[in-house]
């Protein structure tokens, strides 16, 4: 009996052995997969932190429906008048001080806004910069029948418009579109930033700038064989285009929500 009974003890102190031994191995399989999810998901927050830091200092564009958008509103549908107008007409100074004084008061609140919201040094002189790149990547993809580029450097009004004014989707599969243009001025006319609907219900603060381009465009055709078959160079041009951007939330970039020749106002 008691040979037995050690004999028992003996395979008892076995098992709780090979058992404190798996519960061991255990702990230390689970705490290495703990320290891993740890690791893992402390890593991934700082990736997503990073990106968040990092996705407005570079020109990476995003699509359309990350960003809370306008309802297609335009601050300023008036044109500015000439200098020898204002000076010859008194009944225009008020009108022209005020303009002048939304210029500059909407200049310092798109500058503190976008500084507070993603750390942008907001600048005439860089903005004008990134809207002459816009505006030549907008004219190349509606030439190229690009429509996933245009989404991505403009409103989805403005897409909308341009895709029914244009029917650039509709083209000869068989032709294709070049655009080039040589820009010789850009004038900055006018900037405003204020609330501005996003739907029936809500607002929020946007900035618009609406930008003067001069230049020469040339648009070329190929057929298939990339055959030259049709050519009109350097023709001369004198475009205003908005640009807009959401100053309240991220992502936030500036797109195209209109322009002189795919006006979103106008009916199609």
């Amino acid at each position: 009996m008691n040979c037995l009974n050690n004999n028992n003890r003996r395979l008892l102190g076995v098992v709780l052995k090979q058992q404190n031994n798996f519960i061991n191995l255990n702990r230390k399989y689970f705490g290495n997969i703990s320290n891993i999810a740890s690791t893992t998901r402390l890593n991934n927050e700082n990736k997503i932190n990073y990106q968040t830091r990092t996705a407005f200092n570079t020109p990476r564009r995003m699509k359309q429906n990350y960003f809370l958008q306008s309802t297609g509103a335009i601050f300023n549908e008036e044109v500015q008048p000439s200098l020898t107008s204002i000076i010859t007409t008194p009944n225009k100074w008020y009108p022209y001080g005020k303009f002048i004084y939304q210029n500059i008061t909407s200049h310092f609140v798109i500058k503190s806004k976008l500084k507070a919201l993603d750390r942008t040094r907001y600048t005439k002189r860089a903005f004008l910069k990134e809207a002459e790149d816009m505006f030549i990547k907008v004219n190349e993809s509606i030439a190229d029948g690009n429509k996933h580029q245009l989404n991505e450097l403009s409103s989805i009004q403005f897409g909308e418009v341009v895709e029914k004014k244009s029917g650039y989707l509709n083209r000869n599969k068989d032709l294709k579109f070049k655009w080039s243009c040589n820009i010789t001025g850009k004038n900055l006319l006018w900037t405003r930033a204020g609330q501005i609907k996003t739907s029936a219900k809500s607002s929020t603060f946007f900035a618009q700038n609406c930008v003067e381009f001069i230049g020469t465009q040339s648009i070329q055709v190929f057929d298939k064989k990339n055959n030259l078959i049709s050519e009109n160079k350097d023709q001369p041009f004198k475009l205003e285009y908005i640009f807009e951007r959401n100053l309240a939330s991220t992502p936030s970039m500036w797109r195209v929500c209109s322009s002189t020749d795919y006006n979103i106002g106008e009916k199609i």
